[in-house]
Parts: C-alpha cells; structure tokens; sequence
C-alpha cells in the first residue's frame, strides 16, 4: 500500500532529525567515475565510462548549490529529486544519460553540499534557486527537467515561471496536492520545524504548485504514474487518475502507467531512461 505523499515526507522528519550527518550521502568528488547499474539494461549509446564532474555554484550572495554533472550536449537534463533527497538519489542514471546529454543533478539547499536553508522557503524560493543554478553554471538553452515524487512541484513551478527556460518535463509519480492533511501533518511539514532541513513549506508549496499549473509550451512531457488497482485502498486508487491534471503542462503530454508503486526510479529503472530519452530526442 502506498502512503499518502504528505504522510510520507512527515514520517521522514524524525528519521532525519536522528541522522543529520548521514540523511544525504555526500555527492561524487570531481573527476569521480560513475559505475553503471549492478544489473544495467543496455546504454542509450555505446559511450566510454563518464567522469562525474562537482562544483559548488554561488547563486546568491554567501549561498551555493552543489551540481554534478556527467557528459555533454544540448539539452540539459536537470534531475530534480524527491523530498529530503538530493543528487546521489539518482545513483547510476547521470551517468547511463551521460552519452545521451549533458545530465546533472543538485542538492538543494540545506541537503548535501549545498549551504543551510534559512527561514521559511516556499515554491518562489525554490523555483528562484533553480534559474539562478543554471544562470551560474552558463546553461543557455532551455534544459528538460525530471523531476521525482515531490520534486515535481518544483519543477512544475519553476517552467510556468519560466516557460522560455524549459524543454521538456518527465514526472516520476508525482502525486497531486494533498487538499486537506491532518493538522499534525501540518505541524510536521511546517518551514520552522527544526526536522524540516529544507525549511520547505511543503503543503505551501504544493498547493500552489498544484492550483497554479497551466500550459508551460508545446514540448514533450511525459507522467509517469503508478496505479495501484481496484484491491488498493481508495485514496491510491485515484492516484493515476489525479496525475492527469499534470496533462495541462503541454498538449504534447502524455502519461505512462506503471503498476509496481511510488519508487519509479528503484523499480522502472529502464523505462525512467527511456522515457527521458525520448523526452530529450522531442526536444531537439
């Protein structure tokens, strides 16, 4: 059964608050090579093995965001990750696309690498930390962003705040706003609980992520969203159903059905590359 998204990330809190030191393994050193899977389905194309490239990037004054990046050309992936984690939840991926593109992946702020997060960050916040990521490190074409779980809500922010900056869109079941979280909820996810790393007001964030979408261009975007069949419980029945509201990003996008839960990346890992293959070849 799959918990609700918000309930997860609230049961996280005090997992994190025991481990700050470990919750974000640190990101590869620059010049670290990148092993493919433990059990690779075949590469996007025959490339020799990538050299995972760290920096760390100012994007404003006494603040910076860790990036890795593996590879080269046009467009950009840019991996937003999931809540709580950062650019090593991608594991192998940077690098299986490293022959296809120049792929990266970043901590944000008050994960990993990057500087602390301070004071109460909403979706401006965020979305604003990603253009000024990709202004820093000279990324001029629109880039494709992909985006896990509740990083989706990012994502979605910032290309209908920057619809010009965007290629292409590829959601790894990211779930639709979760309209009314028990109040406990509330407290756990609230920007100032001092679990929260982030500092992310997350039910901000994803309602007006959610109650925000509209059309960001005529580009590939591609949900991939789990269904959880007529014997799951009801709030996970609809969850497929409810992605459809990501459908008005594009009328090019379209959604991909997966039938073995929320962990997209950990059990479709080669429908994942493919999709943002395919993503990435529409976009050129």
């Amino acid at each position: 059964m799959k918990l609700n998204h918000v309930l997860v990330a609230a049961l996280m809190l005090p997992l994190l608050s025991g481990c700050q030191g470990a919750q974000t393994p640190a990101s590869p050193p620059v010049g670290t090579p990148i092993s493919p899977p433990a059990t690779p389905a075949p590469p996007v194309s025959p490339s020799p093995t990538m050299m995972a490239v760290q920096k760390s990037w100012e994007v404003v004054e006494g603040r910076s965001l860790s990036m890795v990046c593996v590879g080269s050309g046009s467009p950009t992936v840019l991996l937003e990750a999931g809540d709580f984690a950062g650019a090593e939840m991608w594991g192998s991926l940077p690098a299986d696309l490293g022959g296809l593109t120049r792929t990266c992946a970043y901590d944000r702020a008050g994960i990993g690498s990057s500087s602390p997060a301070t004071g109460c960050r909403d979706l401006a916040d965020l979305t604003a930390d990603v253009g000024a990521l990709l202004d820093a490190a000279g990324f001029k074409d629109p880039v494709v962003l992909v985006a896990a779980s509740g990083g989706g809500f990012i994502s979605a922010g910032y290309a209908i705040r920057n619809p010009s900056a965007v290629a292409g869109l590829v959601f790894l079941d990211v779930p639709g706003h979760e309209l009314d979280p028990p109040p406990e909820v509330m407290a756990d996810l609230a920007c100032d609980n001092p679990n929260n790393p982030e500092r992310r007001d997350f039910v901000g964030v994803e309602r007006e992520a959610w109650e925000g979408r509209s059309q960001v261009g005529d580009i590939p975007v591609t949900i991939i969203s789990a269904e959880y069949g007529p014997e799951a419980p009801a709030e996970d029945q609809s969850n497929a159903e409810i992605q459809k509201g990501w459908l008005v990003l594009s009328p090019r996008a379209t959604q991909v059905l997966v039938d073995d839960g929320h962990d997209v990346l950990g059990t479709n890992y080669a429908l994942v590359r493919e999709e943002i293959r395919k993503v990435v070849d529409a976009a050129r």
